[in-house]
């Protein structure tokens, strides 16, 4: 079957990710799915291989997870503030592509962003 294509029970198959990818989404936690399409979509995904790595950081400092998630949670308001206003933001819209900016944003944007 085509990746990309829907089966015919209508649900998405699994995808495993990095055990580093999955390791920060467990750090993170559902705090930091705030639509349902990201929701969703982080539902489909495999965080089995990061369990370990999650258990052996938090070994080593079981807070890791809330500087992580803040983190998280920071430059996605940050980056919503700058693209929903301000002289800034309007001229970002007009400069489509700026791959340092897309880069920095998508950290707090995408949930597998690091």
């Amino acid at each position: 079957m085509n990746r990309n294509t829907v089966p015919k029970s209508g649900r998405l198959p699994v995808q495993a990710i990095s055990d580093t990818s999955a390791l920060v989404l467990l750090w993170c936690g559902e705090e930091i799915y705030q639509s349902d399409a990201v929701r969703q979509y982080a539902g489909m995904l495999d965080l089995s291989r990061g369990r370990e790595l999650l258990a052996r950081c938090h070994a080593v400092w079981e807070e890791y997870d809330r500087v992580i998630r803040y983190r998280k949670l920071c430059i996605a308001r940050e980056a919503e503030t700058i693209l929903a206003g301000g002289i800034f933001g309007r001229w970002l819209s007009l400069v489509p592509a700026i791959p340092c900016w897309a880069l920095s944003l998508q950290a707090g944007l995408q949930a597998e962003g690091v």
